[in-house]
């Protein structure tokens, strides 16, 4: 039966906003839910499903019926939400700003399963949880169709999808007799896991869990009181519940391990090696989550067991070496990385290892020194007598010797801890005159040519030897309690923690409205939910995991990283208290000016690079920086000392800051179109499209694919010194991505011949770790080298990483083969076999 209620009129110029639901085993809970939508829906159409027949009625009617009563009513956005489902109370305040931004949006939540009534589940599949629920209805379009686990809306094209920042808090999950029942239920309507890929074991599967505790700030209302109750069907109605074959259980491992939930994927991995004790690859999964995840007496023992069954097993071997050497077991570690040294002698990889372990005695200065691998012409290190030994190591970035530069060390050495502080300058100019009173007390890289910033990083992190790294700017210094207050983070169990930034001391009010429109999102006062998780401090151990900074972007590099970090480390953790000062222009003029070249910097990254070209690219870059402009205000009604006077001009300040952004933004943009039609136009007469190429690479120098272009390009037209520069350019870009990294290869090996393609193929491994591609790659590589066991390794690598894909277990299949292992050829053609048939049902459901 349906029922539709319209409770208020909007307001002028309000959109009508409904709420659409359906109701049966939760009948209970729709006042409790009716309370929670009433400061955000005008009214609500919902569908009451007691009388039905069936166990499960069809899903895909009763939420075509819902939309349909919705539209017919006049709703312009829709709000889509179950009876045991509550919305954050702090969602009113902000869906007045995420309907103003328009029409064009489909709004994600983040959805919070709760494993109790007060904390939600927060690893692996469960803490990425996004559900869209908030839609324009003109994005209803085709009728929907699929039985289970489908969105409200069948397509989405034309429509950006957006985070709404906002918690969603489902309840059904909150006690164990629910996840049993909700696991049964879809294990029995879903027997082939034709709508789910991961299948439905994990629901209640408690192992590595982490739970959340819904932060201060972020509850819901009205209270949500337990009754102990089901809510559900019995899944004895509906079917006989079977357990996860063994591609759902792949599949949820592959999900649960790209989302930071390497403890609960290393235990479902760990189920599947038992019940397959003959399967010599599935322990090398296992044991790769368990190191990631910090289990390092389980690598020991898994390690342990395989290299016991084959000496030879180079996979095994490196990952018990990087096990010990994260668990701080030297001589250990030396015995496998000499015994690697004799099997792989001249290896990237190895000596990677080797460095780290060397790295307490290291000599930064010598000619072959780790960090040199990120400079290509001249470079020195100058260690002054007085470096200390300290558990963080500070790397302040300078360029061209600023004379900012002294005081940012200056504000190290007056802290209340230790820290090891490395200088890296590039671009030439002075450091050691600039230094001069601190050049005891630091080690310095001067590196002649200048260097994106990435690349500095890359080259402090290998020059250091703490275990906790951090990085200050040239133009920064560090607040009191700046190094004390990280360490106290990191040893409370924090995997990165990331901080605010200040004004400097003194700064006059021009430079306090930059500051506060910059750095909204991480001023001291921003709500948690707002926070931009930047400005962190890493352990050592994650950048092996996830590989360096991207060396060739110019901004947004910490950006590409610490997406990667969220993959296998926990949450950051906020730390307000730990104050990072930033010199902002003091003049407006400056500030304009400042504000115009950022904003031209900022067109090469997301969200502008997707407006190039595009016919709403004013209106969308107008409500993004209207959006900019409405944080930096309340950051500054945020702070009580300021005077209504002074609160007035600083927001004057902002706007004309903001246009100036926009400005720069908006003529940025126009060039990158210029580059983009280059680039399309790049056809015909080989010589014509060098050169069109070559313009779009001129005009648009943070595209990874403008330059693989040219480098293809390049190598058709014989050029295959101005190739490699440019291949080598789009993979600096985006060291992660396959594309350039395989055109690289293919002209090393034809230039130079297949070791050399093999070197070429590992060190690019090395800096993107958690590339599967990257590693299919040098297994190819190894093999085309004559290196058979070395392409096993790899391979194995690979399969750790993409352990749901069918090519990865053909490809080690055929190494299986290759080798004469006809039990292992079987085993992973068997699993390549069966991951395809389920991609099959998946791709026709």
């Amino acid at each position: 039966m349906l029922i539709s209620r319209i409770d208020r009129q909007p307001a002028r110029r309000e959109p009508l906003v409904l709420a659409v639901f359906s109701f049966r085993h939760d009948a209970h809970l729709v006042p409790g839910l009716l309370a929670n939508i009433a400061p955000l829906a005008h009214g609500h159409v919902a569908w009451d499903d007691r009388d039905a027949e069936a166990a499960l009625s069809s899903e895909p009617m009763r939420r075509n019926l819902l939309l349909a009563e919705a539209r017919r009513l006049g709703a312009r956005w829709i709000l889509a939400v179950d009876p045991d489902e509550r919305f954050e109370d702090r969602f009113a305040a902000r869906l007045p700003e995420m309907l103003a931004l328009g029409e064009g949006n489909l709004w994600h939540f983040n959805f919070c399963e709760m494993f109790s009534p007060r904390a939600w589940r927060s690893d692996g599949v469960w803490g990425g949880k996004s559900q869209m629920r908030l839609f324009p209805a003109a994005a209803v379009g085709a009728e929907l169709s699929v039985p289970l686990h489908a969105g409200w809306v069948a397509e989405g094209d034309g429509f950006m999808r957006r985070a709404a920042g906002v918690n969603l808090y489902h309840l059904r999950m909150a006690t164990p007799a629910r996840r049993r029942a909700r696991r049964a239920l879809y294990a029995a309507a879903d027997p082939e896991r034709r709508f789910q890929r991961i299948g439905y074991d994990y629901l209640d599967d408690e192992r590595g869990m982490v739970l959340t505790p819904i932060p201060k700030g972020r509850d819901f209302s009205p209270a949500f009181v337990e009754d102990h109750g089901l809510w559900a069907a019995d899944p004895g109605m509906v079917g006989t519940p079977v357990p996860d074959p063994l591609e759902a259980r792949l599949a949820y491992v592959a999900q649960a391990a790209a989302k930071a939930g390497q403890a609960a994927a290393f235990h479902a991995m760990q189920d599947l090696c038992a019940a397959s004790p003959a399967d010599d690859d599935l322990p090398h999964v296992a044991a790769s989550l368990a190191l990631t995840a910090g289990l390092l007496p389980e690598v020991e023992a898994l390690t342990g067991a395989m290299l016991a069954r084959d000496g030879a097993d180079l996979h095994a071997r490196m990952l018990r070496a990087r096990a010990r050497l994260r668990a701080g077991q030297s001589a250990g570690a030396a015995e496998d990385i000499a015994s690697l040294t004799r099997a792989l002698p001249d290896c990237p990889l190895v000596a990677d290892l080797s460095a780290d372990l060397a790295r307490p005695g290291a000599d930064f200065a010598a000619p072959g020194a780790q960090w040199r691998r990120w400079v290509a012409g001249a470079a020195e290190c100058r260690e002054g007598t007085g470096v200390v030994s300290a558990d963080i190591a500070v790397i302040v970035l300078g360029f061209r010797a600023q004379p900012e530069l002294a005081e940012a060390v200056a504000s190290l050495l007056a802290q209340d801890a230790a820290a090891e502080i490395v200088v890296v300058n590039s671009g030439g100019g002075a450091p050691e005159a600039v230094l001069a009173e601190h050049l005891d007390r630091i080690r310095l890289i001067a590196v002649e040519e200048p260097l994106r910033v990435g690349a500095a990083r890359n080259i402090g992190i290998d020059a250091a030897r703490a275990p906790i790294i951090a990085f200050l700017a040239g133009d920064c210094t560090a607040a009191p309690g700046w190094v004390s207050g990280r360490l106290a983070r990191h040893r409370a169990g924090a995997a990165t923690v990331s901080t605010p930034v200040l004004a400097m001391p003194g700064a006059g009010l021009v430079a306090r409205a930059a500051n506060r429109l910059k750095y909204w999102v991480r001023s001291p006062t921003t709500p948690l939910a707002e926070v931009s998780h930047f400005g962190r401090s890493y352990p050592r151990w994650l950048f092996a995991e996830v590989g360096a900074f991207p060396p060739g972007l110019q901004v947004a590099e910490d950006d590409a990283l610490n997406r990667l970090a969220d993959t296998v480390a926990a949450p950051p953790v906020w730390a307000p208290e730990i104050g990072t000062r930033h010199r902002d222009p003091a003049r407006l003029w400056q500030l304009l000016a400042d504000h115009r070249v950022r904003g031209a910097r900022r067109a090469s990254h997301p969200p502008f690079r997707a407006m190039a070209g595009k016919a709403d690219a004013s209106t969308r870059l107008a409500a993004d920086m209207a959006a900019r402009l409405r944080g930096g205000w309340r950051a500054v009604d945020a702070d009580p000392a300021l005077s209504p006077p002074a609160r007035w001009a600083m927001k004057l300040v902002q706007w004309l800051a903001a246009r100036a952004d926009r400005s720069g933004v908006a003529a940025a943009l126009k060039r990158l179109a210029i580059s983009d039609a280059a680039l399309a136009r790049a056809s015909g007469d080989p010589a014509a499209v060098l050169a069109m190429l070559r313009a779009a690479v001129a005009g648009d120098s943070e595209s990874w694919r403008k330059a693989l272009a040219l480098g293809r390009a390049e190598a058709r037209a014989g050029n295959t010194t101005a190739a490699e520069t440019a291949l080598r350019r789009a993979q600096a870009l985006a060291p992660g991505s396959q594309e350039p990294l395989a055109a690289l290869l293919a002209l090393v090996a034809a230039e130079h011949g297949a070791v050399a393609a093999l070197d070429a193929a590992e060190r690019a491994a090395l800096a993107a770790p958690r590339s599967r591609f990257h590693w299919q790659l040098a297994s190819d590589a190894a093999r085309d080298a004559g290196q058979p066991t070395r392409a096993l390794a790899h391979a194995r690598r690979a399969l750790c990483l993409a352990p749901d894909l069918a090519a990865v277990h053909q490809m080690l299949a055929s190494l299986h083969g290759a080798a004469a292992d006809g039990k292992m050829a079987a085993f992973r053609s068997l699993a390549s076999t069966r991951l395809q048939a389920s991609a099959a049902r998946h791709r026709a459901r």
